[in-house]
């Protein structure tokens, strides 16, 4: 009998240990409103990247549109100049 109480007080006090590793894991955890919290931050950074990154990629295109129409008007320039210095010679 003194050997069965003896191994019942180990199986509950292994159990007594298991719940307390158990509580202190579960401190650990995040709150789901922590968790919300924390997934709607992100989205918003999320959100402000996006627009940076619109806004960024349309300032490229301006500036690739600028930079063709530069080229086209130095080409005009150029081939006027040599039609004129043609006709001048």
């Amino acid at each position: 009998m003194d050997l069965a109480r003896k191994n019942i007080e180990h199986r509950l006090e292994s159990m007594n240990e298991f719940r307390a590793e158990l509580t202190r894991l579960t401190a650990t955890f995040l709150s789901r409103d922590e968790l919300d919290r924390l997934a709607r931050e992100r989205g918003a950074q999320l959100e402000a990247m996006n627009t940076r990154m619109r806004l960024l990629e349309q300032g490229n295109a301006n500036l690739q549109g600028r930079v063709i129409v530069s080229g086209a008007i130095l080409a005009a320039m150029l081939t006027g100049g040599t039609i004129l210095v043609n006709i001048l010679a």
